[in-house]
């Protein structure tokens, strides 16, 4: 990820060209671009430090192409290439001008074969990743979107809880939970499908209130009893989440 990924800033194209430089400093080297012992650590590598130079890993490297992949990897996107178009035409330099430039007579005259063959096949592949990207960009319209209108109505001869957070839409844009009670002013769990005109109850949830959803769109969670609990919207038992919060001291 990015360092405006991690931090929670926006993402934008520049975004996807740190990410492209990463893959080519690992594919040219060997190494990741920025390696840790814990995500907390690689975190840290990301947002402070920059890795070694792809020369000092693999002499072979072109230092054009070190040019290229550093600026790809600059902390600050604004310091980083603006454009896929712009890293796909200093690719394209790179075997124009000639690799040996900036390279000694005596590295040159040591060149293995297989040395020569193996970076003009690096090149093309990278070349052609970057320019399939960037005709990608530029080709695939953005998705149309547009307003969705429905009414949300209460459980037959129910109510919904005079709460705020009582309502809750899934992340795959699906489904709806939210508190309610129903003819016998039982308060509980329901969940109803944007497609259906009617919402189902959830067994054992029993004076839920501030429903959210998991990631997958899978569970729902709510509180219950002074207890953070779960269930699976396809039903089942609901069960109790064990939080456990650091505290640091100093």
């Amino acid at each position: 990820m990015a360092p405006e990924q991690l931090e929670g800033k926006e993402a934008d194209a520049r975004t996807d060209i740190f990410a492209f430089g990463a893959i080519v400093y690992e594919m040219a080297t060997g190494k990741k671009a920025f390696e840790g012992k814990s995500q907390a650590s690689l975190i840290a590598k990301i947002l402070e430090t920059d890795p070694p130079s792809m020369t000092s890993l693999q002499p072979m490297t072109p230092p054009a192409l070190d040019r290229v992949v550093r600026k790809c990897l600059a902390k600050e996107p604004e310091k980083r290439w603006q454009a896929a178009s712009d890293v796909c035409d200093e690719l394209k330099w790179i075997p124009d001008s000639g690799l040996q430039q900036g390279m000694p007579a005596p590295t040159l005259a040591a060149r293995t074969l297989k040395g020569r063959f193996v970076w003009p096949a690096a090149f093309a592949v990278a070349i052609a990743a970057i320019a399939v990207s960037a005709l990608y960009l530029r080709r695939t319209p953005s998705p149309e979107t547009h307003a969705v209108r429905f009414t949300v109505g209460p459980p037959e001869n129910g109510t919904f809880l005079p709460a705020p957070m009582f309502l809750s839409i899934s992340p795959d844009g699906t489904k709806l939970a939210f508190i309610g009670t129903d003819a016998s002013r039982k308060q509980q769990l329901w969940v109803r499908a944007l497609d259906s005109p009617a919402a189902q109850p959830l067994s054992g949830t029993d004076n839920a209130g501030q429903p959210f959803w998991s990631a997958d769109s899978r569970f729902v969670a709510f509180s219950a009893e002074g207890k953070l609990k779960k269930i699976a919207v396809s039903g089942g038992p609901s069960l109790t989440v064990n939080c456990f919060i650091a505290a640091e001291t100093g």
